[in-house]
Formats: structure tokens, C-alpha cells, sequence
């Protein structure tokens, strides 16, 4: 991991250690409920490596743009079990698909700060943390 990257990981409360960058195997994503990129290339890459995958991969602010206007009540019937809410969660992000659409395309991405400035690092993290707390907010019943 870049310094800069597990730096700002620290400043989000995460810890670094043990971290071991590998290339994603198309087993992993077989098993998958669920894919999420950061960029709109790497939702490419996937459905490459696995056409069948493209119902079920987006970019990680792709998801919660798709996720906008679900609530609570949208997903209650899923129950307190985590399992069940996140494929509710999900199926209601994918049931939007098509409703939802970004402003410009590139909305969906998080940019690569890999090589940039700090700043590049803290941008990226703090779109990567706003995206997430949108199906994360979802989860607890």
C-alpha cells in the first residue's frame, strides 16, 4: 500500500497492516453477490473476465447513486439478518438501474490517486467514505 493511501486509511480509523494487494481471480468473482469498482473501467475489466457478472457489478458510487431515494421501510422486510438486508439493499439499488442516471458518466468513478499529490489521496477517500455510507446506513435495521 502507498504511504499516502494507508495514511489517509489511518485518518478514517483503518488500519494498514497485513495489507496485501492481489489481482481479483474470476473464481472470486463467480462467487460474488455482489462487485464493486471504483471506476467504471475496472466494472469493464470485470464483466470481461465474467460476462455473466454484469447484473450484478457496478462502481461503489454507482451503487449508491442507485441507492438514493431507498429508505429503511424500502428494505424492512428483510428482517435484522445482515445477509438478507444487504441482498435487499442491493436488489433495490439494481431495480433502479436504468431510473437513476448520473449526471455525467464519469459521476461513477473515484479517480486513481495512485502517483498524486496527498490531496488526490484524501479526495478519493472521502468519496469512497460518502459512498459507502449510503448502503451502510441500510444495513441496520
Amino acid at each position: 500500500m502507498m504511504p499516502e493511501a494507508a495514511q489517509t486509511l489511518v485518518g478514517y480509523g483503518g488500519r494498514p497492516d497485513g495489507f496485501a494487494a492481489c489481482a481479483l481471480a474470476p473464481e472470486q468473482i463467480e462467487l460474488a453477490d455482489l462487485v464493486l469498482g471504483l471506476t467504471r473501467e475496472h466494472r469493464g475489466a470485470v464483466v470481461t473476465m465474467v460476462p455473466r457478472a454484469a447484473s450484478r457489478t457496478v462502481t461503489l458510487r454507482e451503487y449508491a447513486r442507485l441507492l438514493g431515494g431507498v429508505t429503511a421501510d424500502d428494505v424492512a422486510a428483510a428482517g435484522a439478518d445482515p445477509v438478507a438486508r444487504f441482498r435487499a439493499i442491493t436488489a433495490a439499488a439494481f431495480g433502479r438501474r436504468g431510473f437513476a442516471p448520473p449526471e455525467r458518466p464519469e459521476d461513477d468513478d473515484v479517480p486513481d490517486p495512485y502517483g498524486g499529490p496527498m490531496a488526490a489521496y484524501e479526495r478519493a477517500a472521502a468519496m469512497i467514505s460518502d459512498a459507502l455510507d449510503v448502503p451502510l446506513s441500510l444495513l441496520s435495521p
